[in-house]
């Protein structure tokens, strides 16, 4: 397995899987993602802006995720335990439907956070879903603190943190 930063050659495969990502989510019932987010053109700036990190096996993306210091403004409701920045914010961690459950995720997840400590920073934040417990469980097992929640366009999302200062 190989973790990379996407590149613009990238771009037709990292959209086909954030499309067989959101089939596979939709078919089980969370409607959170569609045609218009994460739509093309949010996943291609991603890309231009080197924000989105990807895991290939096999020449095969199998996750991706987008990191940047980009938070919404629904984020400065929250009482976090760290705010100094720099502060890395976590986006739309996926993982390919067929090799969900294989620790991929979490693997996935563990790149990023050795990735951000490299970088000087010493928090990440996130927001997920609040039904889907998967990727709730994910960042719990991780580490992650819920800090609160907000509500987005799809409903009921927590807010969650992770930091790494002593």
């Amino acid at each position: 397995m190989k973790y990379k930063t996407a590149t613009r050659a990238d771009i037709p495969n990292v959209i086909t899987h954030y499309k067989n990502v959101i089939s596979s989510m939709n078919a089980e019932g969370f409607n959170i993602w569609d045609n218009n987010y994460p739509n093309e053109e949010i996943i291609i700036n991603d890309i231009i802006n080197n924000h989105m990190r990807i895991l290939k096996d096999e020449g095969k993306i199998i996750a991706a995720s987008v990191q940047n210091e980009i938070q919404d403004e629904k984020y400065n409701e929250i009482a976090w335990e760290y705010n100094e920045f720099p502060i890395i914010i976590l986006h739309r961690l996926c993982v390919s439907p067929e090799i969900t459950r294989q620790g991929v995720g979490s693997a996935m997840l563990a790149f990023l956070e050795k990735e951000a400590l490299d970088n000087g920073f010493k928090s990440i934040r996130l927001d997920v879903f609040s039904k889907n417990m998967r990727a709730i469980k994910l960042y719990e097992n991780a580490g992650y603190t819920k800090r609160g929640h907000t509500y987005f366009t799809k409903g009921k999302f927590y807010l969650y943190e992770k930091t790494f200062v002593l």
